[in-house]
């Protein structure tokens, strides 16, 4: 009866290991056909509408970040603020003293991630090559907060604002890839809303995203 038992228990265990199985593969699956859709979007973006190579390579780039912090986490979410940090430090040495960085603990699914991470990386080396970070002379604040919809639902509210820049003429009437993916593209694939300005002394933008 022992034995008996003891297989019996050998079969139960190896059917819910097999079937945990299939539904990692099942994710592991449709996450990797939710990136080769951003890819695909990303490289028809940038380099089919001239864009250069390396634009594109910083882009993946962005996105291998982002993908490497989800299997890091475990659990198929990232952290805002994690997300947040690591693209900073992926184009500074250092967070610079005239920067504010904070809000609450906000998960995001695997599919928010990776189009986060893009408008992150869009805003990021703006600031870098033209805003807040260029030379250490201008201020960044990136802040969030949870808050709710008229019915109630959660929503991410990000706010991206630089402040003592010095804006090129050039900068303030361009419209690429990069402010077109803030603007529509996280409206189009996540549901979200923004609004992208430049004021007198440098960006300013607000993120919202519904969250689970």
């Amino acid at each position: 009866m022992q034995r008996i038992g003891g297989i019996a228990k050998d079969v139960t265990e190896a059917k819910t290991s097999a079937a945990r199985l299939e539904v990692l593969v099942a994710e592991l699956q449709h996450r990797s056909r939710n990136l080769l859709g951003v890819v695909a979007s990303v490289a028809s973006k940038t380099v089919g509408q001239g864009g250069s190579v390396e634009a594109f390579q910083e882009r993946l780039k962005a996105l291998s970040r982002a993908q490497a912090l989800l299997s890091r986490s475990g659990t198929d979410t990232v952290e805002v603020g994690v997300l947040v940090r690591a693209e900073l430090a992926a184009h500074i040495d250092a967070v610079p003293p005239k920067a504010t960085i904070s809000g609450p603990k906000v998960n995001l699914t695997s599919r928010q991630v990776q189009n986060f991470a893009l408008a992150l990386h869009e805003l990021t080396t703006n600031a870098v090559k033209h805003g807040a970070l260029r030379d250490g002379a201008g201020r960044l604040s990136v802040t969030w907060a949870v808050q709710r919809d008229q019915r109630h639902r959660r929503r991410l509210s990000l706010t991206w604002t630089e402040s003592g820049v010095e804006l090129q003429r050039e900068m303030t009437g361009r419209r690429g890839y990069g402010r077109e993916l803030i603007e529509q593209g996280l409206a189009y694939a996540l549901r979200g809303r923004t609004e992208f300005s430049f004021a007198e002394d440098g960006v300013r933008c607000r993120i919202e995203l519904p969250l689970a």
